[in-house]
């Protein structure tokens, strides 16, 4: 049987003065409790409150890495000059640091470093965004976890892991599964549908890569992951051909004396949409429209109906419907 060494002290932040030890990974850590209970509401503070004092003199097992745990102490025991540092070159820091600092402040509730590591982060330049582009997926979904988790101190951290996941897996550089994995996991339907329509565009549009042999095994996914993309491209193909299949009445207003020109246009010259969440069909159908107008102002109240549905249409979300995921995950349950 093995025999776990003894533990060694932290040669940085095993302060003889203080009061309190913590024992992580086999390395003790001597701190100020003061510095760990100046938020009143943090986890350490209630630790302290509870405590006996046998318990004093007992090293408090902690289940981090004693490299998480050393970022929160550089954080809270930073000398001057460093904090000067940081401040005047923030791009000398490896952003690893502070978001080490932001998990590990978030799970003590340490409220004011949690902010504050966020803050430094995003100072940074794009050091956060360029640490995404380059990052391992193990480091993608545990950067997920921790945006889902710090939503309130990093609002911008949620959005700028799934967009960079997600520019990775369309370009070619990492695969779908793992990340539809993470977003089931961390319940994000918006990602997962935006990456579901992304192998759905590699299977309408990209080369072939499935046969009866080998089936879509060339796209990695598990059983579930291919069920799903497999049910979302029957849905959206009936929509889309449903929708191409019925006539479009365009609205009329109340000012059209002749309706006829502007039904007969649209049936003529306005494309229908390629796919779901497609805008550019509306754009091609305005330029459409400025081309059979003449440029006067007399003409421009021709085909208003036409003009004014577009315009109305193009105002609207120009992105893949909300509701994308839908199609490959079912209804949304928290819906109504």
């Amino acid at each position: 049987m093995a025999v776990m060494s003894p533990p060694v002290k932290d040669g940085q932040y095993y302060f003889e003065h203080g009061d309190c030890t913590f024992l992580v990974e086999q390395v003790l850590f001597k701190l100020p409790r003061f510095a760990l209970c100046q938020d009143a509401n943090s986890m350490f503070a209630d630790m302290f409150a509870v405590a006996k004092d046998d318990d004093d003199l007992a090293p408090i097992p902690l289940d981090d890495s004693a490299e998480d745990f050393r970022a929160l102490c550089w954080a809270m025991f930073a000398r001057p000059t460093e904090m000067y540092k940081m401040l005047a070159k923030p791009g000398d820091i490896d952003v690893q640091m502070y978001l080490r600092v932001l998990d590990i402040a978030h799970k003590y509730q340490l409220l004011e470093y949690e902010a504050w590591a966020w803050m430094m982060a995003r100072h940074a330049s794009d050091a956060v965004p360029a640490r995404l582009k380059i990052a391992a997926e193990d480091e993608l979904e545990h950067t997920l976890m921790l945006a889902v988790r710090c939503q309130d101190s990093a609002p911008e951290l949620l959005e700028l892991v799934e967009s960079t996941w997600l520019a990775r897996i369309i370009d070619g550089s990492l695969p779908h599964s793992r990340a539809l994995t993470a977003g089931e996991l961390y319940g994000r339907r918006k990602f997962q549908g935006e990456i579901y329509w992304n192998l759905r565009t590699r299977l309408t549009r990209g080369p072939q890569i499935a046969s009866p042999k080998l089936g879509f095994s060339a796209f990695n996914l598990t059983d579930t992951q291919l069920n799903r993309l497999l049910l979302g491209h029957a849905l959206l193909s009936h929509c889309m051909r449903t929708a191409a299949d019925r006539p479009y009445l365009v609205p009329r207003l109340s000012d059209c004396h002749d309706h006829k020109p502007c039904q007969t246009f649209w049936d003529k010259s306005i494309p229908y949409p390629t796919h779901i969440g497609d805008r550019n069909w509306i754009y091609g159908g305005q330029n459409a429209l400025e081309k059979t107008l003449p440029d006067s102002p007399f003409y421009r109240y021709e085909l208003e109906c036409v003009g004014s549905h577009l315009r109305s249409m193009a105002s609207e979300s120009n992105e893949i419907p909300d509701d994308l995921a839908s199609y490959f995950l079912g209804p949304d349950p928290s819906s109504p």
